[in-house]
């Protein structure tokens, strides 16, 4: 079957969470099909990996949050969740802020190569791939899943 790439992340992540369903044959397809899921997902990761170059420039980034970072009585970094994304709390945003654009200029060559890569990772999940999911007979999924878990596999299932 086709399936584009960003489906194919999507269901991978998603067959993972079925670990409680029951039932051998079931519990089979859903290992199966992770196996054949599994090597276009590598293969996709490989796309994004960040080259030596940006690996610099994110441990340089690292060191400045930990230098402006509060941190909490034991020491580790603290964060708060600003519209769905977890952010570091600054004790000077200002300094932190300067010292970023800094660092940001003397990347600029890695930082435009990074973006680079994310536009063309985002087109390439929306590219499609050949891959020939293991089908799973109706009859052996667990009476007990529920809507949103058939939702997950309803292309996997094939009707006896």
């Amino acid at each position: 079957m086709k399936i584009t790439k960003d489906k194919i992340l999507s269901l991978y992540s998603s067959l993972g969470s079925l670990g409680s369903l029951q039932g051998v044959r079931f519990a089979y397809g859903i290992a199966k099909n992770i196996s054949v899921l599994e090597r276009e997902v590598k293969a996709i990761g490989e796309t994004i990996k960040a080259t030596p170059e940006f690996s610099k420039f994110e441990n340089e980034r690292l060191e400045l949050v930990k230098k402006y970072a509060k941190k909490d009585k034991d020491g580790k970094l603290m964060t708060i969740v600003d519209d769905r994304v977890e952010k570091y709390v600054m004790e000077d945003e200002a300094k932190f802020n300067k010292e970023f654009e800094s660092l940001k200029k003397k990347h600029p060559k890695t930082l435009d190569e990074r973006k680079k890569q994310g536009e063309e990772y985002n087109e390439l999940l929306k590219t499609e791939s050949e891959i020939e999911l293991f089908k799973i007979n109706l009859d052996d999924v667990p009476k007990d899943i529920s809507v949103a878990q058939m939702e997950i596999i309803k292309e996997l299932i094939k009707d006896s």
